[in-house]
Parts: C-alpha cells; structure tokens; sequence
C-alpha cells in the first residue's frame, strides 16, 4: 500500500534532483512495450500514456485509461487501480459525461481515502470540483478546491496545491471578485513556475490574461496571452493553445485590429476543434460573433452565437448560456428586433442570479437598459441602468483596481528578483577579474592610476551629490505643495460632511416622527388627516432619496470614479428630453418652457453629463418661477465654445445668495415657490461637469426679475 511519505519522498526528490527533468519527461512522448510489461508496471505505463494524451489524442488517452481500470480490476491491483480510475473519470469530464466523471472519481476518492493516499486525495477533490463546475454549482466546486488545496499544502503537492489555487481564482472571477481572483492566478502561476509544467503555466497565464481583458487593460491582457501561446506552442498542447488564440482574438477586436482579430478567432477554432475541446469551442463561436457585430454582420453574428449556444446547452454551461443569451439579445437589437432582445436578456439575468454571476448579470443590466431606452421606455431604461452600475461598482470599483494593479506589480517585481540577483552576482564577478587584469598590466603607474581614480571618483561624487541634493530639493517642494492641497481639500470634506451630516439627520427626524405619530394615532386620526400624514413621509423620502443620489452623484466626481465619453451631441435634442423631465412640475405649476436652441446645434459632450447638467438646472429654474411664469433655453456661440443659458422669470437672487453657489464648503438651499425642497448639491455637480468638458459655469440673477444660469461647452473636439 502507497503511504503519504513515499510520496513526501518523492516529492523532495524531484524538486531537489530533477530540475528540469520534470518538464522535460512530462512532454516527451513515453515509449513503452505494454505486450511485455505486467502487473503494476503496466498500469503505470497505461496511466503515463492516458495523462501525456489528455490534451491533445483525447480518443487514445480514454482509451489507455480504460484499459489501466480494466487491467487493474482483473488482476486485483487495488493500490494502482484508485490513479487508474482517477484519470478515467477526467476523461468522463472531458467527454461531457458528468454523471459517470461524479461516480468514478467518487469511487476513486474512497479508494485513495482508504489507502491514505494524500495526493491522490487532492487530485480527486479538484477533478471533482471541476464536474461541479461544469454543473454550475459554483459553490460545491469551491469547497472541493478548497479542501485539495488545504491537504496539498500540507502533503504537500506543489502541483495539486497549484491547481487548486488556479480552480479557485476561476470561482472567485466567476463570482466577480476580480483583485482575489487575480491573488490566487498569481500563487498558481508562481507554483507552477516551481515544477516547471509548462501546460499548467501557460492554462494559469491564459487565465490572468482573460482577467485583464475583463478589466480594461488589453494591453497587459496581450502580454499575457502572447506569453501563454508561446508556452503552449512549445510543447504543443492544443487545449491550451486554442484558448491563447481566443485571447489574442478578443484583445485585437478591442484594439481596433478585426483582421488579426478574426484570423485568431478562427485558428483558435481550428486547434479546439482538432483537441475535442468542445467548452472552448462554445467560447470560440460566441467572441467570434462578437467580432462580427462589431463588423456590422448581426445575421453572420446570430449564426456563430446560435453555434455556441447548442454547445453551451450540451454542456449544461450555466456561465455560457447566459453569456450566449447577452450576446443574442445584442445581435437582435442590433437587427432591430428588440422584443426578441428583451426576451433573450430577462431569461440571461434568470440564470446569473441563480448562480451568482455579477459581471454576467452587469452586462444583461446594462444591455436591458440600452433596449429599453431605445424603446422609449426611460423609467425601465434607468431602471435597468442603477442596477447595472451597482452591480459594475461591487466588481470593478476603483479599490479593486487598483488592487489589481498593486499585485500586478509586486509579481512582475518578485519575478525579477532573481533574475536581478544573478546579474548582481555577474557584475561583481567581472568587476573583480577586470581589476586584476588592471593591476597586472599597470603595476608600475599604480600611484597614477590610484590618483586619477581618486580625482574621478570625487568629481563624480559631487556631481551625484549635487544631482541629488537638487532632486531632494523639488521633491520637498512637491511634498509641501501637496501637503497644502491635502490639508485644504480635508477643511472642505470636513465642512462638507459636518453639512450632509445635518441634513441627513432632519429628514430622518421628521419621517420618524410622522410615523410615529400616525402609528400612534391612528384610529384616532381622519382619513383626510391619514392622507396627509402619508403625503408627507413620500415627500420627505422623496427629498431624502434626492439628497443621498446627488450626494452619491458627487462623490463620485470628487474620485474621478465615472466614464468621461465625448461625442458630438445634437444640443436641440438633449434640450427638449431635459423639458420633458421637467413637464410634470412645470404643467403643475403652468410655467411655459421654451426651446430656442437651433435644431442642428451640436457640441463636444459626453451625453450622461450633458443630460444630467440640463436636467438639474431647468428643474432648479422651475423651481424658483412662480406659478404664470416662464423657462427659456437659449444659445450663443463664442469662439470655439457654446454659451448654454438657462433663464428664468423667478423670484431671484441677491448678491450674497449668488456667492453662496457652487462651493462645497458652503452648501446653500432654500425652499422653491410652491414650497420645493432642495438637496444643495444639484449645482455642485453642475459645476464639476461642465469643468471636465473645459467649460465654465456662472449665474447672473436679480431679486424680483429672475435667473439666469449660464455654462459653456465646446463646439469640437481639442486636438
């Protein structure tokens, strides 16, 4: 009976005697003589061939796995028969046939738990994760990852603790936690790097480089696949290779490059097709249809996605058919069958929040959102949007970025340490030699050499010394000025808090009380006086929810934490959908608003921004005009940029309210003409907004006469 520390010994002797030997044997094909070979020896060999065959001859490594199972049951080969059944149950996963792939990897695990064969237990529980993996059930697959890694780790197996790590981090991709997905990539891949398995290594780089590519950095997502096809290409492992090569498709498409893109998509295909990797090819005709919408080719675009869906089906892929049903619903709008898409959408956002799948339920969001606006249906369009952008914030907030970014570093910086160290070594080595040889060759002007070494030496010295000195000097600088920029932008956040703290506290306070009272009263109280109880608690909540949205609107300008995407913007447009936001108050209150902006105006503005702008200072112009009054909208041109005015017949300022507005120190609010509340930071905003763009904002108001909120935009794009 095998025994853990035969395989502890094992272990130690390969790591430290083998060296390269382990990659080497691994990718070399194994020559063996079965007809001669019996008893434990066979299955061994039988065994060696199954794994050497896994990713590229599915057909003969299922086929030396089933003969090591049979082999080993009719000889009584209990001790070999627990490994044999262990690749044939792989074998089973790849084939798609999960329910066999769950009995004889259980079967396995019993045999090997019986036998306390450590790393065989380790290796059963991850192929066990990976069926439920395959099932969809994220959370079973992570306890079996979970319980590999803890008995590798303690085997220890470098390999099967590597793989583990690799199982986790897709778990954790999968469920959006992207910065902890990317830790256990890292720790697979420098595992890895330990055993030197190229196959793995180049699986976990293909990994990172997908990872990149869902947060934005195609650049770092091309190294990384590029890497990653290299090392497959090496020791030509096709599984590996055709998922590379699916990288490099969906990094090109993102930068531009659809003919490199679409030769990729299709060389992966090419290659999965060859391996049997059928789960790769439902990923391979889905980014391929992606590619042809961007192409303009919804028909081409529905053909390959309809191509991966049937695969993904087959396969019970949970991830793939939702992923698969997004990308419909795109092909469909994009053809301008919109119900379809709406259909498609709702049954994606189903299975992702069955199973837990934030990025995919992001996308399904925001796709919905999209459509709904294009329908003209806003309230479902904005909707669909918050969540969207809530579900964007819990996986891709700026934290997780940059959390990303910190450990993208501090591995590139551990990769080169050694690399460093042996330079170092080298430099020292050379360093020495050349000062002998110099000695030998110049011993009778040692005295002039030691001399002008020392004249050369100080010089240098000082001219280091000075550089540095000078150096030193501007980055105190720096430091001093920023210093000053920390401790004012402190003073506002602290006089901006100490504000919101305020007037969160009052809305809270009476929307308590008013409950309270009409709980307490409430049998005693009219059905009038019910009304106007309830009434009340929607307009508070109503003022509330405003207040926290503009305050959430705001602190999201002040960390930079939104997308800024200019476009030449029809200004007439964006003006008249502004209005109708507005109609509602306006009609209450018969205001009269007019669009004198021309038809074919446009300017150089992100659309959202622009509409948020509109919407909050037209609101704020109905707010402050009496009944009868009048909102106008009007344009002048002044050199490259378009002054916007928002003017009003209301009740005005003086000349100190106007200096109130727009700073953050100083938040100013007061009830409008029927008695509207305000949140105070509508305008703060405003101003932020329009400074993005380049512009300018400023009011020139008079008490009595009326408003006028004036900002500016530019025409075209700056070069």
């Amino acid at each position: 009976m095998r025994s853990k520390y035969k395989y502890m010994i094992m272990t130690l002797l390969v790591g430290l005697f083998c060296g390269n030997l382990y990659s080497q044997s691994e990718y070399e094909e194994p020559q063996y003589d079965l007809d001669k070979l019996k008893g434990k020896a066979k299955v061994e060999a039988l065994n060696n061939l199954a794994e050497f065959y896994l990713k590229n001859e599915f057909d003969k490594s299922f086929k030396y796995a089933e003969e090591a199972v049979s082999y080993s049951e009719q000889n009584n080969l209990v001790d070999e028969l627990d490994e044999a059944l262990c690749f044939l149950g792989l074998c089973y996963y790849l084939k798609n046939d999960l329910t066999q792939a769950e009995q004889i990897l259980t079967r396995s695990l019993d045999l090997a738990t019986k036998e306390n064969d450590s790393l065989l237990i380790a290796r059963n529980y991850n192929n066990l994760g990976l069926v439920y993996w395959r099932h969809g059930e994220f959370r079973t697959a992570f306890r079996y990852y979970i319980r590999a890694k803890e008995i590798a780790d303690v085997f220890p197996s470098l390999i099967e603790s590597a793989k583990a790590n690799n199982y986790i981090g897709l778990i954790q991709w999968k469920w959006g936690d992207f910065d902890s997905a990317l830790e256990y990539f890292l720790k697979s891949l420098e595992q890895k790097k330990a055993v030197n398995d190229s196959s793995e290594i180049a699986i976990t780089l293909n990994n990172i480089a997908h990872l990149y590519y869902l947060t934005g950095d195609f650049n770092a997502s091309l190294k990384y696949s590029q890497d990653a096809y290299s090392t497959a290409s090496k020791i030509e492992d096709r599984y590996v290779m055709g998922r590379a090569l699916n990288n490099l498709g969906n990094v090109y498409m993102k930068l531009g490059d659809y003919t490199d893109s679409e030769k990729y998509h299709l060389q992966a295909i090419e290659v999965k097709t060859k391996a049997n990797d059928k789960t790769g090819l439902g990923y391979s005709y889905n980014d391929l249809g992606n590619l042809y919408i961007e192409l303009g080719n919804g028909q081409k675009a529905i053909e390959y996605y309809n191509k991966s869906l049937k695969i993904r089906e087959e396969l019970s892929d949970f991830y793939g058919i939702s992923e698969t049903y997004i990308s419909l619903a795109k092909a469909n709008d994009f053809l301008g069958r919109s119900e379809s898409a709406l259909s498609l959408l709702n049954r994606s956002i189903d299975i992702s929040q069955k199973h837990n799948l934030k990025e995919l339920l992001h996308r399904g969001y925001l796709q919905l959102s999209k459509v709904n606006e294009k329908l003209g249906r806003l309230g479902h369009a904005l909707y669909y949007y918050k969540n969207a952008s809530a579900m964007k914030d819990s996986i891709m907030n700026k934290n997780i970025l940059d959390r990303i970014a910190e450990l993208s570093i501090v591995y590139e910086y551990e990769s080169q340490k050694i690399e460093i160290g042996n330079l170092k070594k080298e430099a020292r080595l050379n360093d020495v030699e050349l000062e002998l040889e110099r000695t030998t060759n110049y011993l009778l002007l040692a005295l002039l050499v030691v001399l002008i070494f020392a004249i050369v030496f100080l010089y240098y010295r000082y001219r280091v010394s000075s550089a540095y000195r000078k150096s030193l000097e501007e980055k105190n600088k720096e430091i001093e000025q920023r210093t000053l920029e920390l401790e004012r932008a402190i003073e506002t956040k602290n006089k901006f808090l100490s504000i919101i703290s305020h007037d969160l506290r009052s809305p809270f306070l009476g929307l308590l009380g008013t409950i309270d009272f009409t709980v307490d009263e409430y049998d005693s109280l009219s059905d009038e006086e019910k009304l106007t109880n309830i009434s009340s608690v929607k307009n508070i909540s109503q003022n509330l929810y405003r207040l926290i949205e503009n305050l959430l609107g705001w602190a999201k300008m002040e960390q930079r934490d939104f997308q800024f995407s200019p476009t030449n913007v029809n200004l007439y447009n964006k003006v008249e959908n502004a209005l109708k936001f507005s109609s509602a108050n306006s009609d209450m209150k018969k205001i009269v608003l007019i669009n004198k902006v021309e038809e074919d105006h446009t300017v150089y503005a992100d659309e959202n921004m622009l509409s948020s702008i509109l919407t909050n200072l037209i609101s704020n112009a109905v707010k402050f005009t009496p009944p009868g009054g009048k909102v106008s909208i009007e344009t002048n041109r002044e050199g490259d940029f378009e002054k916007i005015c928002i003017c009003d017949s209301g009740i005005g300022m003086s000349e100190e309210a106007v200096s109130k507005l727009f700073r953050p120190d100083t938040k100013y609010t007061t009830l409008g003409t029927a008695k509207e509340k305000g949140t105070g930071f509508g305008l703060l905003i405003c101003k932020e907004m329009v400074e993005i763009h380049g512009g300018k904002i400023w009011v020139e108001s008079k008490e009595g006469v009326g408003s006028k909120f004036q900002f500016t935009l530019p025409l075209r794009k700056n070069d």
